[in-house]
């Protein structure tokens, strides 16, 4: 080797140390914050998971300004590296160095939901991992243990994948009997757990990658005429949308959160089995819980007939319907589900107080202790399953999936509540249906009352699972109404009948 050749070589030596270098102190710098920013992250999520959203905004935004701050070193120390590569394109050590700074990088990005720059940084990273191995730790399975209590329960697994807009069931197979321990890929599955005289349960779970899950689902002897069970288990709660969208609908950050086990109503509570309620009342009882709102234009009001019968007056929007017990309601300026049975339609013209004074009485009568107006978490939880889609069934809303502004081509005659059942393409992955569109539900949130669900009068986006509204304890609405849910019990008394059945 000549001497220019070697001096040469030792500059180019030379180059890349100081590189490499230079790339380490940046991929340290941004570890420090990024170590400052995941602390900040986890206390604000704790602060909105206490309600206190104001707190928690303040939080979380600096934990976004400082997450910004390590992806910017993380992006100067790929610079860096790319620059090396440039001059020597082979360098084994550099390449290597590349790939765990974009892995970095990679993870950042989707911890904080960049879906666009995060595949930007995979295509990347694909094309220098020479052999796979940072690639193959992105896409590392989890091990799921699954437990049924009692044990023995045969367990069925299906995976969530996503097409049109929609997530379907794919590769259902039949896993054995329970416990098991299972190694999936991450993503998004359903475990449906099965044992003889009890209920079928379903149990959604989403995975990480190189996670380990362990979970233990009890199983009830009976899930009561009318309602299904949400198993114990997390969900991922609040919206990943950027934050000027996800405040605006007053949704907090996507994380993870849990429930306990719960019944919730395959339905809202309807006008017919209000009317069950009000005529078990005394007077003036029965008159203040009787449906009644006027506002903004719309109007519904539940009144008694002569005859003794109980009559609809309805106003959605521009037009007023009416009709009687025995009597269908009529939609003007519809083409199709025009014809509607209103004691079917979910009752609204009630309030928060006039909820849980129907809950209270209904726990009374029917053998399900805890009847109650869900709470906030466990709503969301049932609309979505585990993962993060935005509706009961996926990440897009068709007009006919559920009642919303554009079912009816926003027809000011054509918007109305729909007979509860109408729309089983957006059922919950645990079977609900609903909640989505038709009418707002009324939950609690702490101490306060809030709306979810959006409504026949709404856009698409509203009737997102994260999307709520508040709602004053006393407020009346022609376009809120309530669906139940109730502590969960996994030994019951069997019932058969159903809620009307049962009060009647």
């Amino acid at each position: 080797m000549g001497l220019y050749a070697l001096r040469a070589k030792v500059a180019l030596e030379a180059s890349l140390r100081d590189r490499q270098g230079q790339a380490a102190r940046s991929l340290a710098e941004a570890r420090r914050i990024e170590a400052e920013s995941d602390a900040e992250r986890t206390r604000a999520l704790e602060l909105f998971d206490a309600d206190d959203h104001d707190t928690g905004e303040t939080t979380y935004g600096e934990a976004r300004r400082l997450a910004l701050q390590a992806d910017a070193h993380l992006h100067e120390a790929a610079q860096v590296l790319e620059g090396a590569l440039l001059v020597e394109p082979s360098r084994p050590e550099v390449r290597q160095g590349l790939a765990e700074v974009l892995l970095q990088r990679a993870e950042l990005a989707e911890r904080w939901h960049r879906r666009e720059l995060l595949a930007t940084i995979l295509e990347r990273l694909a094309t220098v991992d020479d052999g796979g191995a940072v690639l193959a730790r992105w896409h590392a399975p989890a091990s799921l243990a699954i437990a049924s209590e009692p044990a023995g329960a045969a367990l069925t697994l299906c995976e969530y994948r996503e097409a049109e807009g929609r997530l379907g069931l794919h590769a259902c197979r039949a896993v054995g009997p329970a416990p098991q321990t299972l190694t999936l890929p991450p993503g998004s599955y359903r475990v449906t757990l099965e044992l003889p005289a009890r209920p079928s349960v379903v149990y959604p779970v989403a995975l990480r990658r190189a996670e380990r899950l362990e979970a233990s689902v009890p199983m009830p002897e009976v899930v009561p005429e009318g309602f299904v069970y949400v198993p114990p288990g997390r969900f991922l709660y609040g919206s990943n949308e950027p934050d000027e969208v996800r405040q605006v609908f007053a949704a907090p950050p996507l994380h993870e959160a849990r429930t306990d086990g719960f019944f919730i109503a395959v339905h809202e509570v309807t006008f017919g089995e209000w009317l069950t309620y009000l005529r078990s009342l005394p007077e003036p009882e029965r008159s203040h819980r009787t449906p009644s709102s006027s506002h903004f234009g719309a109007s519904v009001q539940l009144r008694r007939e002569p005859d003794g019968r109980y009559g609809l007056q309805l106003t959605p929007a521009s037009r007023t319907y009416a009709a009687a017990e025995g009597e269908p309601l009529l939609y003007a300026g519809r083409a199709r589900r025009a014809q509607q049975d209103w004691l079917r339609l979910p009752v609204t013209g009630v309030s928060p107080l006039d909820a849980e004074a129907y809950a209270r009485w209904l726990a009374a009568r029917i053998p399900l202790p805890g009847v109650r107006l869900c709470t906030e978490r466990e709503w969301e939880r049932a609309a979505r399953g585990a993962d993060a889609r935005r509706y009961p069934h996926g990440q897009e809303l068709a007009p006919e999936d559920a009642n919303i502004d554009l079912t009816y081509g926003r027809v000011p005659e054509a918007f109305g509540p729909d007979e509860v059942g109408t729309y089983p393409a957006s059922r919950s992955p645990f079977g609900v249906e609903d909640m989505a569109g038709n009418v707002w539900e009324i939950v609690r949130a702490g101490e306060e009352f809030v709306l979810r669900g959006g409504g026949f009068y709404q856009t698409a986006q509203a009737a997102s699972a994260w999307n709520s509204d508040h709602a004053a304890a006393g407020s009346r609405d022609t376009r809120m109404g309530l669906r139940l849910c109730a502590d969960a019990r996994v030994h019951l008394v069997p019932w058969a009948g159903s809620r009307r059945e049962a009060a009647d």
